[in-house]
């Protein structure tokens, strides 16, 4: 868990008891109408405002999470797990998603790893939320796979930088062992030095009030990290995570 001498921040928390860490783990309430990025066609605006918990990382470095069985998500496109951002609409992200499988009406879950670099967003007129079937062709950016029943309650994921490239693999038991892990994705992502790595819950669908992510066993391994006050790239109002506890912390006491 957090290292006291790293700097961790949270950004877009409607209020302070909707991000917890506590007792292993971490907790992020999130409202609807959230995204990570999106981008409209008409006007250009950029909406990127769901919850990240983060600290900043500079060079290689591997990322691990255990989604837990507490993790209940009920309306299509809620979705939560690991993010790497360089700034605002560049970012990678592996996750538990609640998506609609194509040509079915039950949403399911899957795990999907997405890579929106610096190219593709220079290039795209549009931006939103990917998804299974959304296009005929499919996004060479967008991995998933559909789970069986009841395997999202054990789910490990795992995403690394190494070298401009990004690697995301997720097991059902975790662990040290590679045998446990299947690579879902593997792609060129960014060679800036320097990243926003962290967990992100987002819920994009207007009626909707959003879900509680809780996530444990959240262990980043890095050769540098990057200890200041600068929030850039982990969002725009970025709060130190030790304001947000403190503030939980009156509350409770209240």
């Amino acid at each position: 868990m957090a290292d006291k001498k790293i700097k961790w921040f949270w950004t877009n928390l409607n209020k302070p008891k909707d991000g917890k860490v506590k007792d292993g783990k971490i907790e992020i309430k999130v409202g609807g109408q959230t995204h990570v990025f999106k981008k409209g066609a008409e006007d250009d605006k950029v909406t990127a405002n769901a919850p990240f918990y983060f600290r900043k990382v500079t060079g290689d470095f591997e990322c691990t999470v255990k989604i837990t069985s507490k993790t209940k998500m009920d309306c299509w496109l809620d979705q939560c797990g690991i993010m790497f951002q360089e700034k605002r609409g560049i970012y990678a992200k592996l996750a538990l998603e609640f998506q609609k499988p194509p040509r079915e009406e039950n949403n399911k879950y899957y795990v999907a790893a997405y890579v929106h670099s610096a190219d593709t967003l220079e290039k795209e007129v549009e931006s939103k939320t990917p998804y299974p079937g959304q296009s005929s062709t499919g996004d060479k950016n967008y991995a998933y796979v559909q789970l069986e029943d009841d395997q999202e309650k054990n789910l490990w994921l795992r995403m690394s930088r190494l070298a401009g490239f990004i690697e995301a693999e997720y097991s059902f038991v975790g662990g040290a062992d590679e045998s446990n892990w299947t690579q879902l994705k593997a792609q060129r992502f960014s060679d800036a030095e320097q990243f926003s790595v962290g967990l992100f819950a987002s819920s994009p669908l207007a009626d909707h009030d959003g879900f509680k992510a809780v996530l444990s066993d959240f262990d980043i391994e890095a050769t540098i990290y990057v200890d200041d006050d600068d929030e850039e790239g982990g969002g725009e109002g970025a709060v130190p995570a030790e304001e947000v506890a403190a503030a939980n912390e009156k509350d409770d006491s209240e």
